[in-house]
């Protein structure tokens, strides 16, 4: 048995009180990284009901962390002159969307574990950036304006992706492979994935290679692999370079580590003589048994990090000047008149969650017809039938602009202007992905097919452009979209590593849909849900017989992630620096697959070492939209207490006041509500309690 220790540090603590100190200014209505609740943050539009509403549910249903949750006043939603849908423009979206989001991860301390940004309902869905960004690109590339290339719109999900490329001094975002993490590059095992003096040592450590000065090869790609763990052109080549040596042992454990970042060439591995000698070895021999088959061409799929530096061949570096970060992003949902209706997004958003790891039978279609939005895409469609049949999926070709009378549509990429999915008498299944090639599938009042079609349809996640983005695929996920999510990668993950250039496409859905996810299975006990404590504890992990394996545990306190354990079969909670109060501790669980599939655990608690009182009652628990509900606090500490929803204070009161909050203020829905009162620099919360609103 291991046992890990975690003392709670006292900068968490400090910085919780620092979230208490502006709740109760109401700093952060003002203000206003396969991926798990911990990993997402909700972004909400304050002034929306929609967007309360769907927020609401999407927390509730995927129990996603207070402090994971930003409420966000005064976005500007502008009527474009000729379309009239949501629109806005850069400036603005930097500076009432993004700069507070960014703001508020810092804040929180969330910067190292939030790898998607998930907006409500309720922001505008594209973005003008003719100025400075483009005027800026096209000065730096020396090209002249082309409606074609530089249709200056960018949906809110790719200029969020793209957000530390697009506002900085190089906004090189509009390229057609602007997107390292779908390899817009042909994946070439030799190429050199760095610049500046890493690049020049790859160079040179790959030249000793071929003229088998192999020591001097070894030296220096060694240097490299200890700075690029994850580069898999260093992993190969070091490889390499131990066989070639007649150090088998050290070339088997870097071909393994290959393997568990996402090798998958087999043919390639088998064909390469410097493993010649490898080849009648136990470990080799279930090494490439185990392995896929890709064309070196292609891309494997591998899980995603924000904390990634994504070099120009596909895969992650390991420093900062040798790669371009990322954040995923999607729209949860977009609802009004001519969109979804607000029940149709929340039930699409409940049967996507019940999706997960339910491994549907369904079929994958690829329209290949006559129109152009058709053909440009057509060649990819055998290959990729063959590659969903060979993970023992259905996949099928046909010539009709959609599936005709399937009821089991998992995914289809169509390529039509206009069609009414319900004439097509086939029905998605829950998880279901969708990709319609077309001129204007997000753009709302559109004579062409709206994406919402197919989320209202039923699918889990579909894209459309902003903008007329013409026939040019790149600008649209490739074939390979239902590949990746077929192997267990959530719906943003495999998205974003199928388009090459999705400046101008809009995905909506639920970012963490993974149907054909392996999640981990274990348990965590020591404590009673909602146990008094008074002094340390420890809690024991036990992984399900049934599980799939775990490489390593994180633990989060009160949302903020603490530390990462290789094993983690008992761990030690020390309570000397815990405020008392209600706390949560959470065990995510992260699988030893290439997608990296997680699942959570949380021990809610409350620390009672100095039996301070803090208790909130709530009059209503059920309130009418248009209703108030009276909420009162009995506190032996602060005189001043927050009544908060996630990290915003709805209502301030004193001890024993009794205070009304109107529904409306917490949106249709599930959510809970706690007391927060801060003493001598420390933050007491009470046990939240969940009220809900109702139409």
């Amino acid at each position: 048995m291991s046992s890990t220790t975690l003392p709670i540090l006292a900068k968490f603590t400090v910085a919780y009180a620092l979230f208490a100190v502006l709740l109760l200014r109401g700093d952060f209505v003002k203000i206003a990284l396969a991926q798990a609740p911990e990993n997402v943050l909700v972004v909400v539009n304050a002034e929306s009901q929609d967007s309360l509403a769907v927020a609401n549910k999407y927390v509730q249903l995927r129990d996603i962390p207070a402090c994971n949750v930003v409420y966000l006043r005064g976005v500007t939603n502008l009527k474009d002159h000729k379309f009239g849908e949501e629109s806005t423009l850069s400036w603005k979206f930097k500076q009432e969307i993004l700069d507070p989001i960014l703001t508020v991860i810092k804040r929180r301390r969330l910067e190292k574990q939030i790898d998607c940004i998930a907006y409500s309902a309720g922001f505008p869905t594209r973005v003008n950036f003719n100025n400075p960004e483009l005027k800026t690109y096209l000065k730096q590339t020396g090209q002249k304006y082309s409606l074609v290339r530089h249709n200056p719109w960018a949906s809110i999900t790719s200029l969020t992706y793209f957000h530390l490329n697009a506002f900085s001094e190089n906004p090189n975002f509009l390229r057609f492979d602007a997107n390292r993490y779908a390899n817009p590059q042909r994946m070439k095992l030799s190429a050199n994935p760095f610049t500046g003096d890493d690049g020049r040592e790859f160079d040179s450590a790959m030249k000793d290679l071929v003229d088998g000065n192999f020591i001097s090869a070894t030296e220096k790609f060694s240097g490299l692999e200890r700075e690029h763990r994850e580069q898999i052109s260093v992993v190969y080549a070091l490889a390499k370079c131990f066989a070639l040596e007649g150090e088998a042992n050290k070339s088997l454990m870097l071909l393994e580590r290959a393997k568990e970042i996402g090798f998958a060439y087999r043919s390639v591995l088998l064909k390469d003589e410097a493993f010649l000698t490898l080849r009648s070895e136990p470990r080799f021999i279930r090494l490439v048994q185990d392995m896929e088959d890709l064309p070196e061409g292609l891309h494997p799929t591998r899980s995603f990090s924000s904390q990634s530096y994504w070099a120009k061949n596909g895969w992650a570096n390991g420093t900062s000047d040798q790669g371009e970060r990322y954040v995923l992003s999607s729209v949860l949902a977009v609802t009004g008149e001519l969109q979804s209706t607000l029940k149709a997004s929340l039930d699409r958003l409940e049967s996507s969650v019940a999706a997960d790891g339910t491994f549907p039978r369904g079929n994958v279609y690829f329209a290949d017809h006559k129109d152009v939005r058709s053909k440009c895409r057509r060649g990819q469609f055998p290959y990729a039938v063959a590659e969903l049949k060979s993970l023992g999926r259905q996949a099928s070709i046909g010539p009709d602009i959609y599936p005709i009378d399937d009821d089991r549509v998992i995914g289809a990429t169509l390529g039509s202007p206009k069609f009414d999915w319900a004439d097509s008498k086939s029905s998605f299944l829950p998880g279901a992905i969708c990709d319609n090639l077309t001129s204007a599938g997000g753009v709302l009042t559109s004579s062409q097919t709206y994406l919402s079609e197919f989320l209202d349809a039923g699918a889990a996640g579909a894209t459309g452009t902003v903008c007329e983005p013409y026939a040019l695929q790149a600008k649209f996920p490739t074939s390979r979209w239902h590949a990746h999510y077929a192997r267990g990668a959530t719906l943003a993950e495999s998205y974003y590593q199928s388009v090459a250039g999705p400046f101008q496409l809009l995905l909506v859905g639920d970012p963490l849909c993974c149907p054909f996810g392996k999640f981990p299975e274990f348990e965590v006990r020591g404590i009673e849900e909602g146990a008094s404590v008074t002094s340390d504890f420890v809690l024991q992990t036990k992984l399900a017989a049934a599980s799939p394996p775990i490489k390593h545990y994180e633990i989060y306190f009160d949302g903020v992630l603490l530390s990462k354990l290789s094993a983690a079969d008992q761990i030690a909670v020390e309570i000397d620096a815990m405020s008392d109060g209600y706390h949560e501790l959470r065990v995510v669980g992260v699988g030893a697959s290439v997608v990296a599939n997680r699942a959570s655990r949380s021990i809610a608690f409350v620390v009672n070492r100095d039996s301070h009182k803090l208790n909130l009652s709530i009059s209503n628990l059920r309130i009418q939209l248009g209703g108030t509900t009276q909420v009162q606090v009995e506190s032996s500490l602060g005189k001043r207490i927050a009544i908060c929803q996630n990290l915003r204070t709805v209502a301030t009161v004193d001890s024993r006041e009794q205070k009304s909050i109107a529904a409306s203020q917490i949106g249709l829905g599930k959510s809970k509500l706690y007391a927060v009162v801060l003493e001598d620099g420390r933050l007491m919360r009470s046990t939240p309690i969940e009220v809900e609103v109702v139409e």
